[in-house]
C-alpha cells in the first residue's frame, strides 16, 4: 500500500482470507491486473524490505513465461493445473 500497489479494499480482501496460501494467491490474481509500473513497483518493495528471495523467484518465473510460453508457477497432473 505505501507504493499505490495495492488500495485499501485489496488489503483488506487479502487479510480477510484464513489461510496463507489463499492470501498470496489473491495477492497474485490482484498483481495480475496492475499496470507494469504498479508490478515493477511491487517487486522493488519485495527486495528493500528483504524479501529479495521472492522478487527472485517472481522475476525467475517471468523469464521463463517469456522464454518457453510455460508458467512455471502452474502444475498439471495430466488432468488438472494447479497454482503454486
Amino acid at each position: 500500500m505505501a507504493k499505490d500497489v495495492l488500495l485499501t479494499g485489496e488489503r483488506q480482501r487479502i487479510k480477510d482470507q484464513k489461510s496463507t496460501s489463499v492470501k498470496a494467491n489473491s495477492l497474485l490474481m490482484m498483481l495480475r491486473e496492475k499496470s507494469a509500473a504498479e508490478f515493477d513497483s511491487f517487486l522493488k518493495t519485495l527486495s528493500e524490505t528483504g524479501q529479495q528471495s521472492v522478487a527472485d523467484v517472481v522475476h525467475q518465473a517471468l523469464y521463463t513465461i517469456a522464454q518457453t510460453g510455460q508458467n512455471p508457477l502452474r502444475i498439471s497432473d495430466g488432468n488438472s493445473a494447479y497454482s503454486i
